[in-house]
């Protein structure tokens, strides 16, 4: 984090910057919400597959191939 304090933001404007914020905030928002409606209907099943699946591909990267991490 010292580093890029002391490099600073370059050639990135305010603008840019608070845009950016702003659509992180609003689809951050929009992710959580998505989520908890997700959450009160029980219907983590096929997510909890999902995240099983990709787990598993990480492990298997990790400790074999190296390709993606």
């Amino acid at each position: 984090m010292k580093d890029v304090l002391e490099a600073g933001v370059g050639n990135l404007d305010s603008m840019s910057l608070g845009a950016g914020f702003i659509f992180a905030a609003i689809f951050g928002y929009i992710s959580i919400r998505y989520m908890l409606n997700i959450l009160k209907k029980g219907k983590m099943r096929y997510f909890s597959y999902y995240v099983f699946a990709l787990g598993a591909l990480i492990l298997i990267d990790q400790y074999l191939t190296h390709i993606f991490f």
